[in-house]
């Protein structure tokens, strides 16, 4: 059997390999169904084919279909055209072994920078974008247009969910930002839901056994983010925020929460307990609410000092949060007499209230100033 070669496609050669290797296969099934010696002498053909089943036979011209496409369709491959017309070819690579593998570069040619201007196609302020419709008319200062130029620009608007993904499984980076000059940063994060999310898995850092560089964070699966000081195995760490942990620290100008003499009168008796609100600043002298929420919604703890006032006996304070009647140390002790003060850090509730536990055979009035609050 002869083929004709059709130069003047490479999809059309490949179709007619594939049809007459079909027709090929489909009398040789023929001839060996029947076992008929004229039948071959009729029919001749001179490929040398094994002798099989029908169904193997079809395997093999169905190989030769997928072969001859692949082959097909690799001939028919192109230059892609580039924004600015020039020609760029996507994929291709010159490999004579590892050590003559080259890579595939895009490059942006021209002295100047894309087009940047009001009313444009704004995505195309970068130099090579990538997005998923073909929606291009943006006005600029959105949120999907250019508003950082750059090389390579990745936009999600309605199709998938992430304009830009990295991943390694070498000893690398999945991502890599890096600001070369003087006035650069390696990464810029923004977003409406929060500027950076980080993905909280596994043990806590200092329960880990494997290598970990300075300058590393991590958020394990408790929610608490850790920061390495020093390199080792697993090497040191700080825990920098979590559900366990105060928050930042916030002083504040002295101002009054609570004072018993506006409350009542009499004092407050040995063995008693008070729950009161650290929330509101107030006026020493009027008692008014002066300053609102000046300890804000979120707090986990203020700095105050507490004053104990014109004692009878002698006594102790404990300090707790809103609610909490334990008594496991004492914040603040009188003797008979006594106008005296400290200073500590009190845990509050999630109500922004502390409960004061008064104990001995005693009687006093108390003050509590913040001098600032956790958040």
């Amino acid at each position: 059997m002869s083929i004709i070669e059709d130069s003047s496609s490479p999809t059309s050669d490949a179709e007619t390999r594939i049809a007459q290797l079909e027709a090929t296969v489909e009398r040789l099934a023929r001839q060996l169904e029947s076992h008929d010696t004229a039948a071959r002498e009729a029919e001749p053909v001179d490929v040398d084919v094994p002798h099989g089943s029908r169904r193997n036979l079809f395997k093999l011209a169905a190989g030769a279909a997928a072969g001859g496409t692949a082959l097909a369709l690799a001939k028919s491959g192109g230059p892609v055209a580039a924004a600015d017309t020039d020609a760029i070819t996507a994929g291709e690579q010159t490999n004579s072994g590892d050590s003559g593998t080259k890579t595939t570069v895009l490059a942006y040619q021209n002295t100047s920078p894309p087009a940047y201007s009001f009313l444009t196609f704004d995505y195309n302020a970068n130099i090579f974008t990538v997005r998923d419709n073909s929606e291009g008319f943006v006005i600029v200062g959105a949120d999907n247009s250019s508003g950082y130029p750059a090389a390579v620009g990745g936009y999600a608007n309605s199709t998938v969910a992430n304009g830009l993904y990295g991943y390694t499984k070498n000893s690398g980076f999945g991502v890599v930002g890096y600001g070369g000059g003087s006035g650069s940063a390696g990464i810029l994060a923004r977003g409406a839901r929060a500027n950076l999310e980080f993905y909280n898995d596994g043990d806590a850092p200092s329960a880990r056994t494997d290598i970990h560089t300075r300058g590393e964070l991590v958020c394990d699966d408790n929610g608490d983010l850790w920061y390495c000081v020093e390199s080792g195995t697993p090497g040191s760490w700080r825990k920098i925020a979590g559900a366990g942990t105060a928050g930042g620290f916030h002083p504040a100008t002295p101002f009054r929460v609570y004072d018993s003499r506006e409350e009542g009168s009499g004092g407050i008796a040995g063995s008693s307990d008070v729950t009161l609100s650290v929330k509101d600043g107030r006026d020493p002298e009027s008692y008014a609410v002066t300053i609102p929420d000046a300890v804000p919604e979120g707090a986990t703890a203020i700095s105050a000092n507490i004053v104990a006032i014109n004692a009878v006996g002698n006594g102790f304070a404990t300090v707790n949060p809103g609610g909490d009647t334990s008594v496991g140390a004492a914040a603040l002790n009188w003797k008979e007499g006594q106008t005296i003060g400290n200073a500590g850090i009190f845990k509050i509730n999630d109500t922004r209230d502390l409960t004061v536990l008064v104990r001995g055979i005693t009687n006093i009035d108390f003050t509590v100033d913040i001098t600032g609050y956790w958040l």
